[in-house]
């Protein structure tokens, strides 16, 4: 029980790293890349999130939401 509580907490803790940068690290991408939108006024700028993220479904809809806004841009990226 000693030996195998520490290597439980050590398996845990290397799982909810690697979890939690699968949600972390398109988060960030998202979040910066709408930042760069918003200050330069750029709509012709898409997301890019890698296909299988977490965060593609929402990539997409708001891709799908900057077509509408600007639709001379529609189908680049």
């Amino acid at each position: 029980m000693a030996i195998s509580f520490p290597a439980i907490t050590i398996a845990l803790l290397i799982w909810a790293l690697l979890i939690s940068n699968q949600i972390a690290g398109p988060l960030y991408r998202l979040e910066k890349t709408l930042e760069q939108i918003l200050n330069s006024g750029d709509f012709g700028r898409r997301l890019q999130i890698r296909k299988g993220d977490s965060l593609k479904g929402l990539s997409d809809q708001i891709n799908q939401l900057l077509d509408k806004i600007d639709p001379s841009q529609k189908g680049s990226a």
